[in-house]
């Protein structure tokens, strides 16, 4: 796994040269088609497109500024790490050169609310995460042994993917007694907040993470010990939670492949959400009429409709 706190001191001159940036665009007398050039291959994986209203919007990702503490990162995306309308990429020797028509600080905001309320947009990352080898950079498997810090530290990070869950639960009008299946669970959170939104349902999870279930056995209906990449879903499943199909965590042969055994053992009229910390890897929507679902949408939103992530929801025909 690549280093974070190299990660970070080599984010912070981004951060800086994109807030530079930020001044110029959109203004007048500016260019009509500008260029960001991303030397660092490795850094790649932070582009995006947003797709809203017939176009498609190119941005980057930017860490999260904390009160106290580095910058960390975030699956929320606001409107000024948006650059502007996309214009195309063209690898180049001096990296990777990323053309776009500028907009500005009003306009992106609005591309933003507007996305947040369209059912049919959709947030993509065209690069995976490599190393210098130019290999998929996967977490070992040691490093979802429990650490107690790691564990706070994700539960801090999804606060908001919690958050927008509990009000998708009732719009989703699950079945009273159906079970909401978590096939690596981590600690335990999400599937609490579930429960907690929800008290009708039964909430399952499982984590190939003895350390993980421990943590999360007492909060849950049921925790089990289980391989993501062989498990059976429960009987009755009425909402899948796949939230591990991410970067840093598989590989995107690994996520996809993932993604189409475990959907593919839901019934008819059940629900399936795929989000994550880091960027689905899993092509959701060109698999979604292969594998027989409806994708009801493809981004969350915060309340005030200022920042959006990555969050499927589908359902089965």
């Amino acid at each position: 796994m690549r280093d974070h706190a190299a990660m970070i001191a080599a984010e912070l001159g981004h951060i800086a040269e994109f807030e530079r940036r930020l001044q110029a665009d959109g203004r007048p007398g500016g260019p009509e088609i500008d260029c960001l050039c991303e030397p660092d291959p490795h850094s790649r994986h932070l582009l995006f497109l947003l797709r809203c209203g017939g176009r498609h919007w190119l941005g980057r990702k930017l860490l999260e500024r904390q009160p106290s503490g580095p910058p960390l990162p975030t699956s929320r995306i606001a409107p000024h790490m948006l650059l502007g309308e996309w214009e195309g990429f063209l690898e180049a020797e001096d990296g990777m050169r990323c053309h776009f028509r500028p907009a500005d600080a009003a306009r992106k905001r609005a591309v933003v609310a507007e996305a947040a309320d369209d059912p049919g947009a959709e947030l993509s990352f065209p690069f995976a995460l490599l190393d210098e080898a130019g290999r998929e950079i996967v977490s070992p498997p040691e490093y979802w042994s429990g650490d107690p810090r790691l564990a706070a530290a994700l539960d801090e990070g999804e606060v908001h993917l919690r958050e927008y869950t509990a009000r998708l639960l009732g719009r989703l009008a699950l079945p009273a007694g159906g079970i909401v299946y978590d096939p690596a669970c981590s600690t335990g959170t999400f599937l609490a907040s579930v429960k907690e939104a929800a008290p009708g349902l039964k909430v399952v999870g499982s984590d190939l993470s003895a350390a993980m279930v421990a943590l999360a056995r007492p909060r849950l209906d049921d925790a089990f010990v289980a391989d993501a990449a062989t498990v059976a879903l429960p009987e009755g499943c009425t909402l899948l939670v796949l939230r591990f199909l991410n970067a840093e965590v598989l590989t995107v042969a690994q996520a996809e492949a993932a993604f189409r055994r475990l959907s593919g053992q839901l019934r008819a009229g059940a629900h399936a959400v795929v989000f994550g910390h880091t960027s689905v890897l899993a092509p959701v929507g060109p698999l979604c009429a292969e594998l027989g679902f409806d994708r009801l949408r493809s981004i969350g939103a915060t309340p005030g409709k200022d920042e959006i992530f990555q969050y499927y929801v589908l359902r089965r025909r």
